[in-house]
């Protein structure tokens, strides 16, 4: 059996038809007919034991050990009788909660960096801000 690494991955050639390599923790490597690799997580549902895949991004993009970690995370929910999907939900909105918009570094900075400036250089810098930066509705 052929030890699968980053390397191994970044040398599988296109067959012509769909491969699937199990990497191990439930993860694998589906490589498309025209060569495009990706990984997917291949579980089970706990309470209604319905087979749920979930792709994880290419493979191009996200490295095998960043895949690894999300399957091994995603293993443990599933002890907890979480399904991986919801996991994932919260995980999205907790990053929704900490996102900061660029009208709030704008506002920050007005604050901090702004009482330095002379009041009309300061009307100057957020009047083009607001007529390049900030997208109108």
């Amino acid at each position: 059996m052929t030890k699968i690494n980053q390397t191994f991955i970044n040398k599988l050639k296109a067959t012509g038809k769909e491969e699937r390599y199990s990497l191990g923790h439930k993860l694998f490597l589906v490589m498309t007919p025209k060569g495009s690799k990706s990984y997917r997580y291949i579980y089970r549902l706990p309470d209604t034991k319905a087979i749920r895949k979930k792709n994880l991004g290419r493979a191009d993009i996200i490295s095998l050990e960043e895949a690894l970690n999300m399957a091994i995370s995603y293993n443990l929910s599933l002890a907890q009788g979480i399904a991986p999907l919801v996991q994932i939900q919260a995980e999205e909105k907790q990053l929704q909660l900490q996102k900061i918009t660029l009208v709030e570094i704008a506002e920050d900075w007005h604050k901090t960096k702004g009482i330095r400036l002379s009041k009309a250089h300061l009307k100057d810098r957020l009047a083009r801000f607001k007529n390049r930066s900030v997208p109108l509705n």
